[in-house]
Parts: structure tokens; sequence; C-alpha cells
């Protein structure tokens, strides 16, 4: 089975929506893309983990060094900073990141008028560079989200040209490990 996210194009946005642990497709996109050059990440969730991010450049290549200094990474705390930094940053044409993009507009202290409104922007402004160069933006699903906060899923997958998902096994991971008896099991088959 192939978890690989494919490779980024110009001209459309890659949407790439995991549980809250799955980070690494995207870390591996990132080793891949900085082969090529530099990377830009706009991380919105404080989800970048660049001790992972080291080791799996050093697995793919004794320049690993090297490589992660081509990772140009911006931490975004706020969907007011996230609007701005996308607003007036000159990205160039270079692959673009956005970690963990919906945890800034989930923020309850912000009116959710405000919070859609500058979703709405910045998804503009995403699309615009996408134009020019790669862009990924990564949504972690999440349990709990503000009940207003509902429908921006859809409105970033709306704006996306091309949605991944990592495929889903059937049982959950302490049951396929056999962590825990599953009495509903028969046949080899879940029930529903």
């Amino acid at each position: 089975m192939n978890t690989s996210l494919p490779i980024p194009v110009a001209g459309r946005i890659l949407l790439v929506v995991t549980p809250p642990a799955g980070i690494e497709p995207l870390l591996e996109l990132m080793a891949r893309l900085t082969e090529h050059g530099l990377v830009y990440v706009l991380d919105g969730g404080n989800a970048f983990q660049g001790y992972r991010l080291a080791e799996i450049m050093r697995r793919r290549s004794p320049e690993y060094a090297a490589l992660l200094a081509r990772v140009m990474l911006t931490r975004v705390f706020t969907c007011y900073q996230m609007s701005a930094l996308l607003s007036e940053e000159e990205f160039g044409p270079v692959p673009l990141l956005v970690l963990d993009f919906l945890a800034t507009f989930y923020d309850q202290s912000v009116r959710a008028a405000d919070r859609r409104r500058l979703l709405t922007g910045c998804l503009a402004r995403l699309t615009r560079l996408s134009q020019h160069a790669p862009v990924v933006i990564w949504v972690r699903q999440r349990s709990a989200i503000p009940e207003e906060a509902l429908a921006f899923l859809d409105v970033v997958r709306a704006a996306a040209g091309q949605v991944w998902s990592p495929p889903l096994s059937r049982a959950p991971h302490w049951q396929q490990a056999n962590l825990w008896p599953d009495s509903s099991r028969t046949s080899g088959r879940l029930s529903g």
C-alpha cells in the first residue's frame, strides 16, 4: 500500500487531511522537495518536527545538513498572523507547505465572522501562490472543533485542486496489534 504523498505541482493546491499524528508523510515530502531547492514551511499548529525531518533526510542523503538548511520555517500563532504573512511575504516560485493550517482559525477568542473572512482571504492568496509554485495545505483532524468552525474544512477542500488522505485501516490500531481482545470479530471480519 502506497502511503506517500504525490509530488505537488503548480496550478493547484494539494490538501492533505490526516489524523492528529499524521505529519510523517509531510516530513517525507519536505525531504523529497529539498532535494530540488528551497521549501517554505508555515507552521500554524506548532507541528513542525525538525529532529524527525533531520532523521528522514539523513536516511536519504549524506548531505542531509545542507538539505535541512533549505527548509525556511515560520511559525504562525494566530489567524491574523497567518493572514498578514500570506499577504505581505514574497514567497517566490518555491514550494510552500502550510502545516496544521486550520489550527489558527479555531481560536474562539476571534469572532467567527472574522475567522471566516481571514480564512477566505488566506485561501485566495494560497490559490494565487499555487499558480507559480506547488502549495500543500495540511489539515490535522481533531476530535473537538468549535461549532462555528465545522464548515472550515469544506471551505479549504473547495479551494484545493487535489485532496489526499492516508489509507485508513479497517480496524483501530490497538485491534490490529491484538492489544485488546475484540469479541465482535468473527472469521477475521469486523462487524458493523
